[in-house]
């Protein structure tokens, strides 16, 4: 597999022109090019080392953001001096953590350091208490020693942080790219599973170890 240390967010969406899917893959700055988002036929292309289908420099889109469109409901739009090239996601959870690793890869300096190992981005799906609680949306997930704390994301959040003690967490756990964890009744948000999504199965078995330690 082609090098991931910078890889930012990777994933299946389709063009709003034509409706195909494609993989696409944003990568952050470093030696092996600048912020860029690839397009690549499938994931099996990206895997084996293929070259992408198409590039284009976050450098040289003076805006990203999401937008609107007849047909499709969760469409973001990469506009260059040129064009605006238009995808889609099939939920908003899935739009809004798109956009946001879009933006922190155009503009690392507005943004946190990765270099801090007990934060991650996540997406919590909307099912469970995420569901009902109507907390489904894009996060940053950090880890504390005596608790975990979400913080949405997004220029229009102004919702507190959810802090979760740990004492109030029944257990947790990982499938797939998902970290999951199980609240109790003592919990801010009462009992119930959450999920997050964090597109990677390694990154979801790393905070799975790290909420253990």
């Amino acid at each position: 597999m082609k090098g991931t240390t910078d890889v930012r967010k990777r994933g299946y969406l389709k063009k709003i022109k034509n409706s195909r899917k494609r993989y696409y893959v944003l990568r952050l700055d470093s030696e092996a090019g600048p912020g860029r988002l690839e397009c690549y036929d499938n994931e099996k292309k990206f895997n084996q080392n293929g070259q992408p289908r198409s590039v284009i420099q976050l450098s040289d889109c003076h805006k990203v953001t999401e937008i609107s469109n007849d047909k499709h409901q969760y469409c973001l739009g990469f506009y260059t001096n040129d064009d605006c090239y238009g995808l889609y996601a099939e939920s908003a959870e899935e739009l809004e953590s798109w956009r946001v690793a879009a933006e922190e890869v155009k503009n690392p300096k507005h943004h946190k350091s990765r270099s801090n190992e007990n934060i991650w981005q996540v997406t919590l799906s909307d099912r469970g208490i995420a569901k009902s609680k109507q907390l489904a949306g894009a996060y940053n997930l950090e880890l504390l020693p005596m608790e975990m704390k979400l913080c949405r994301l997004g220029s229009a959040n102004t919702k507190q942080p959810l802090i979760l003690k740990y004492s109030s967490i029944r257990r947790c756990g990982h499938s797939d790219s998902y970290f999951f964890i199980e609240t109790g009744r003592s919990s801010c948000i009462g009992p119930g599973e959450l999920w997050m999504d964090v597109d990677d199965k390694a990154i979801a078995e790393l905070i799975h170890e790290k909420a253990l330690a």
